[in-house]
């Protein structure tokens, strides 16, 4: 797997909110009004409001891997504008990412070698 761990912008406030009594999602306070919009038109409340402080480390459940978790943490790149408030850290796609994960500490194995093949003895080890 590229995505290693999920960035944050270190200036905002994040939210927990309650989609129904089993989802909960995480996302940037500042995103919560358009998000609820594309979300089947619901009115979206903050059940918890956590500084970015209390997100950073926090370990979240992959999407599409459930045994596998993503460490958060800040990234001088994440931009406030779009999305969620988060962005994936992939070291072995982005010279960026790639600065962040040595920082914190983060695998950076690459899944395509010099020449432009899968590895694919790694590929099989995640999935």
């Amino acid at each position: 797997m590229s995505t290693q761990a999920i960035g944050l912008n270190s200036m905002t406030e994040y939210v927990i909110v309650e989609l129904n009594e089993n989802e909960h999602v995480l996302i940037a306070k500042g995103r919560l009004q358009e998000l609820g919009l594309r979300i089947d038109n619901k009115k979206l409340r903050a059940k918890i409001v956590l500084g970015p402080n209390h997100v950073i480390e926090m370990k979240l459940r992959h999407p599409l891997f459930p045994d596998r978790t993503l460490l958060v943490i800040p990234h001088k790149y994440c931009a406030f504008g779009t999305g969620t408030g988060f962005i994936p850290v992939n070291p072995a796609h982005c010279e960026k990412d790639f600065e962040m994960a040595e920082a914190f500490n983060l695998p950076t194995t690459g899944y395509v070698n010099k020449n432009g093949k899968y590895k694919y003895n790694q590929l099989n080890d995640d999935f």
